[in-house]
């Protein structure tokens, strides 16, 4: 197993050689191939269950190759943080509008996940998506083989940090895969694996959905999320090409909080007719949209918490309440 260097991130501009980075870390006989074999021996010892780190090696290289790369704001990441507990667990991939069909993404700013062994908090910086094949698992009362989304997460190292599954300290700003999730097609968010999957490794996968689904959610509201073109500097450019990957896939998207822009709503006519005597906050919550031909079709949003009444009055809130002021 070779040692795991550092990959220095600090903006949007060095994501294409964070992906060329983690390319050559699983590549066989590399640190990543080595963590595979790891966590397939300890999926096999918790859970009965055949896994294969070659597998899982190759499903990371393929989807790092094709993936759009996104580099996700620190107050997109709040938006997230926010909207991901009150999702609904009844949600489908397919009610999801996928914003590619692979993605590495990476996080200004760590979501905190728990981990899928030992329910333990964890920080994540990135995130790859893309599709996969579940095979039967009868032993776990899985019967029927299954396409799936797949998402595997990792942390970057902060002074010293340990990791479980990995007996070395590395030094900072080394990227350390944490393990890999799946969300079969056709199960509900808040559906385990498995029937006889454990309380916590199934609350730990159906966080990783709700991320998945709140990100993908919020990337297709354009009067929420912005998205900014980022191209790579020249000598990312070439290094990708030089990997064998094309210079348009260096071109990183920068998701951001759009800012809003006020006018004439129906809140202000509604104001403009009913005195208040408070402004107050109106929570955070999700909606099934009507859209499409005579609004007929359900589209999943979510409506971010906001401050609602007349700006000269004074605001009553119950509880400490995040708002975004856009």
């Amino acid at each position: 197993m070779s040692d795991l260097p550092p990959c220095r991130v600090r903006g949007p501009k060095d994501l294409p050689d964070l992906r060329l980075y983690m390319l050559h870390n699983w590549e066989p006989g590399n640190y990543y191939c080595w963590f595979a074999t790891q966590i397939a021996a300890h999926t096999n010892k918790l859970h009965g269950m055949s896994s294969d780190p070659g597998h899982y090696a190759h499903w990371e290289r393929r989807h790092l190759k094709q993936a759009a790369l996104l580099w996700v704001s620190t107050h997109m990441v709040d938006v997230i943080l926010a909207a991901m507990p009150s999702i609904p667990e009844d949600v489908l991939l397919s009610d999801l509008m996928p914003f590619a069909p692979s993605g590495l993404v990476l996080l200004e700013s760590p979501l905190l996940s728990s981990d899928t062994f030992d329910g333990k908090e964890i920080e994540v910086d990135a995130m790859v998506w893309g599709t996969s094949f579940m095979r039967p698992a009868p032993g776990l009362g899985r019967h029927q083989s299954s396409k799936a989304m797949s998402m595997s997460f990792y942390a970057r190292s902060r002074e010293e940090t340990v990791y479980r599954l990995r007996r070395v300290v590395w030094e900072d700003d080394c990227w350390i895969p944490l393990g890999r999730s799946d969300w079969p097609l056709g199960d509900e968010l808040g559906q385990g694996l498995f029937p006889q999957q454990d309380s916590t490794a199934r609350a730990s996968f159906q966080e990783d959905r709700r991320f998945l689904a709140t990100l993908w959610t919020l990337l297709a509201q354009n009067a929420l999320a912005e998205t900014v073109i980022v191209p790579a500097d020249r000598p990312a450019r070439r290094r990708t090409e030089r990997a064998g990957l094309s210079k348009e896939s260096s071109t990183v998207k920068l998701v951001r909080l759009r800012q809003l822009e006020k006018s004439a709503s129906s809140e202000d006519t509604e104001t403009a007719h009913r005195e208040w005597k408070n402004r107050w906050i109106v929570e955070g919550h999700w909606r099934k949209q009507p859209y499409g031909p005579g609004r007929q079709q359900r589209r999943l949003t979510y409506i971010c918490p906001y401050v609602k009444g007349p700006e000269d009055k004074p605001l009553k809130a119950k509880t400490k309440v995040n708002v975004w002021v856009r």
